[in-house]
């Protein structure tokens, strides 16, 4: 062998050791990647169960303060009113406000003629 060969030698087995590391420094981030969004996806799943049972737990407790609001409803009358030291209102006021749908009689009545004849 010469030494020509021997530095071409050298310089492939150092070149092929390099693209050995960047394989395996690629396969390794590849499986810390996939390792992190398992792990994600276990937390995720775990943390949406936690958030239906907080659900259903809400739901029930809804549920129990509407049966409270009904059977409560219903005892109420104008007697337990004035017992409780309510008054009829001797002076009534209303409030209106401004609204942003249009509510013009003719116009509609004029679609409703254009639907009719068509």
């Amino acid at each position: 062998m010469t030494l020509h060969n021997k530095k071409s030698n050298i310089a492939a087995l150092y070149f092929n050791r390099k693209i050995f590391h960047g394989i395996l420094a690629v396969f390794l981030l590849t499986i810390f990647v996939y390792i992190y969004f398992v792990v994600q996806i276990v937390f995720n799943i775990v943390e949406r169960k936690d958030v239906e049972n907080e659900m259903k737990f809400s739901q029930s407790r809804i549920a129990q303060m509407e049966l409270v609001y009904f059977d409560s409803s219903k005892s109420i009358n104008l007697e337990s009113a004035l017992l409780q030291g309510l008054k009829e209102p001797t002076k009534v006021g209303y409030t209106t406000r401004k609204t942003t749908a249009r509510n013009d009689l003719k116009s509609n009545d004029s679609i409703k003629d254009r639907l009719v004849l068509n």
